[in-house]
């Protein structure tokens, strides 16, 4: 590991508590101060990203009133994994509870952000997040800046999340490794999980292989919904899943945002997923 886990996430609780409390008081001053350009965003509902103060401005002033609708006053964030990638790139999950007053909001929401440092200063680059209960929220923030990807990059995650189901249910945890990158951010309505070792990830892998056998899934039918090119290497798609035992659904079908990351070999693997519902409720720990 690069650098200290408690120092990255010392960064990243500054900078998600300021521009939390930025967001809950229309502050854009005080939010712009810890945003990079270009800055991405990804969400159930698609991807945008912003190369301008204007972008981000116009992204911010429709996040604070969908807030303001919901009657939210507070966003109580905390980080529960951060990492340092390199020297001056961090990896971080956490948790978003919105309050209304003196009450929450229904329940917290899983995030991811990735926080680069410029100059002497530490800026968000990329956030994604899932909010299973706040309904059209993620897509008044989006607005018309969703930005979609080409026709081939379509086919690469639809690629990657077909065989990566496909090593779920043949159990072949070799080709799931292939369609993993490290460390794997895992997020979900009541926890996120950081996967950095291969030991962690085969762990998970045999818990779900269990999981599979106990609720006799028969079937995983990933549906790619959209796709969006975040920067060079980068990738943000939307995938709706079905998990059948025969013709019957195990779990409601649900919709997860995951990122995907081009690696030196030119191979796209999944680096984080985001979905609304407990881990601990789902047959098997992925989209």
């Amino acid at each position: 590991m690069t650098g200290s886990a408690d120092l990255a996430r010392e960064i990243a609780t500054q900078s998600l508590n300021a521009t939390g409390l930025a967001l809950a008081h229309g502050d854009h001053a005080g939010f712009a101060r810890y945003v990079g350009l270009p800055y991405s965003l990804g969400t159930e509902d698609g991807a945008t990203m912003m190369d301008t103060p204007e972008a981000v401005r116009n992204v911010f002033d429709r996040a604070v009133d969908s807030y303001a609708t919901f009657g939210i006053t507070r966003l109580d964030r905390t980080v529960s994994a951060a990492r340092f990638i390199d020297p001056d790139t961090i990896a971080a999950s956490h948790m978003t509870q919105p309050v209304c007053g003196t009450e929450p909001l229904d329940v917290p929401y899983p995030n991811h952000v990735i926080l680069r440092r410029q100059a002497s200063d530490w800026k968000v680059a990329h956030g994604q997040h899932v909010v299973g209960h706040m309904q059209g929220h993620s897509r008044v923030i989006l607005g018309a800046a969703m930005r979609d990807a080409p026709d081939d990059m379509i086919d690469i995650l639809r690629d990657v999340v077909h065989r990566f189901g496909n090593a779920q249910l043949e159990g072949d945890f070799n080709a799931l490794r292939r369609c993993v990158n490290l460390p794997f951010f895992l997020h979900g309505r009541n926890t996120t999980e950081m996967v950095e070792t291969e030991v962690q990830l085969r762990a998970g892998f045999d818990q779900r292989m269990t999981r599979f056998k106990v609720r006799g899934i028969s079937d995983v039918v990933r549906l790619v919904k959209s796709v969006a090119l975040l920067g060079p290497g980068r990738m943000h798609g939307v995938v709706r899943t079905h998990i059948l035992n025969g013709s019957t659904l195990v779990v409601p079908s649900y919709t997860t945002a995951v990122t995907l990351l081009c690696g030196p070999d030119a191979i796209w693997r999944l680096c984080s997923a985001c979905n609304p519902h407990r881990l601990n409720e789902l047959p098997h720990r992925h989209t």
